[in-house]
């Protein structure tokens, strides 16, 4: 009866680690993955880390890598999220007055369009009795996109030029929707604290905070003008738009 050879046993057993280490065969059934613990595999481990920390990578586009995923505008929302921010502070800005002649659906006209007279007219706003003032409408259906191409926008700032009660606190409400109260039932608004000088010689700029919008979204502006009786604001509005 011939003996059976050891060193070919060792020569199997190392040829098995090197296959699944770095070698062509790899390994015949990868396991499932698994944390780390007691009596789990490392191969196990890598699967986990693969599976469950960094997730199933695809791409629409092509290769499945990281850096292909975050380049390709097919993948949502990590491209958008990225460019979002992105834009929000390397972008230009179209800013808007009130529109010269109102429509239905057109409320704002881009700054350079005058009145017979000359004077840009601002938008303006103004509060109740100590309460709110009535939702006037800042933009309509046709005023976004202001470039072609763009499908969303948000109000980056507005301009102050102009207030009727100097040295109050003025509370400003802008909401996007059908209407300002279903802005305010739907939480699509943003608010601001603004109080002038006691003398108001001064334009004061006022950054805005919102969510990007689609076209043709309405906003709306209101105001409170506390211990006053009636308030106005004027302010033209600037915006940021996207094409995605």
């Amino acid at each position: 009866m011939p003996l059976s050879n050891p060193l070919a046993a060792t020569v199997a057993d190392i040829s098995t680690v090197q296959n699944a280490l770095y070698g062509a065969a790899g390994i015949a059934a990868y396991p499932a993955a698994a944390a780390a613990a007691n009596d789990v595999s490392i191969s196990e481990v890598l699967r986990y880390i693969q599976e469950t920390q960094l997730g199933i990578l695809t791409n629409t586009g092509g290769t499945p890598s990281l850096g292909a995923i975050l380049g390709d505008v097919a993948n949502e929302p990590i491209y958008n999220r990225l460019y979002e921010i992105e834009r929000h502070f390397h972008n230009y800005e179209r800013w808007f007055g009130k529109a010269v002649t109102a429509t239905a659906t057109h409320f704002a006209d881009r700054i350079g369009k005058t009145e017979a007279g000359g004077a840009e007219v601002p938008f303006q706003i103004d509060a109740g009795n100590d309460t709110w003032g009535t939702w006037v409408q800042l933009l309509g259906e046709d005023d976004t996109p202001a470039v072609a191409g763009n499908t969303k926008w948000d109000i980056h700032r507005l301009m102050i030029v102009d207030v009727e009660r100097d040295a109050n606190t003025h509370f400003v409400q802008i909401g996007f929707g059908a209407t300002g109260a279903a802005a305010l039932l739907a939480n699509t608004y943003t608010e601001f604290v603004y109080k002038p000088q006691a003398t108001n010689t001064e334009e004061t700029p006022i950054d805005v905070m919102t969510r990007r919008q689609a076209n043709d979204t309405l906003a709306w502006a209101r105001v409170m003008v506390i211990g006053a009786d009636t308030g106005t604001v004027d302010f033209y509005l600037g915006l940021h738009e996207y094409f995605v």
